[in-house]
């Protein structure tokens, strides 16, 4: 940030038709280190990251231009390849859903193990995004290596290959 006081937390915004707008309902805690836009649009777009200090002073953290890649467009399942990928320590994977209903969103290793579950039950139409720690069910860190996530539906499964490092 360009100010050098302690940073208290992150918003994120995006630019839009109507102007700038925020991405996240309450800042981001200030030892977040990553965001997935689950509502990305389908062409380019441009991000503010500011950065919030103690007593309400902003000061402008970052600004990037990200390219279209892949995106949910309503239509059908979709599931991103994490973020970042490779991940060292854990990854985002944005995910949409057309229709509302059951869903389930986990991690299997290479021999097919589960690994961890990160979303199971009802879920509304559109999109989302889980957030994995690199930790298993037990909460003990995985090992370096390729994970699989699988998101299933009723309207079918779909799965995208995670690379974790250490």
């Amino acid at each position: 940030p360009a100010d050098d006081r302690p940073v208290s937390g992150w918003l994120v915004l995006r630019d839009g038709a109507d102007g700038e707008v925020a991405l996240t309902p309450a800042p981001l805690p200030a030892a977040a280190r990553g965001f997935v836009d689950a509502s990305a649009p389908a062409a380019d777009a441009t991000y503010r990251l500011v950065a919030l200090h103690a007593y309400g002073h902003r000061s402008a953290a970052a600004t990037a231009t990200a390219a279209a890649t892949e995106s949910f467009d309503g239509s059908a399942l979709f599931l991103s390849s994490g973020q970042p990928n490779p991940a060292c320590g854990g990854a985002t994977m944005a995910f949409g859903l057309p229709r509302a209903g059951a869903a389930t969103l986990r991690v299997f290793d290479l021999a097919g193990r589960l690994v961890r579950t990160l979303v199971a039950g009802d879920r509304p139409a559109g999109p989302g995004a889980a957030a994995w720690d690199g930790r298993d069910e037990g909460g003990r860190d995985a090992p370096a290596g390729v994970y699989f996530c699988r998101l299933e539906s009723a309207a079918g499964s779909v799965t995208r290959k995670l690379v974790l490092v250490r």
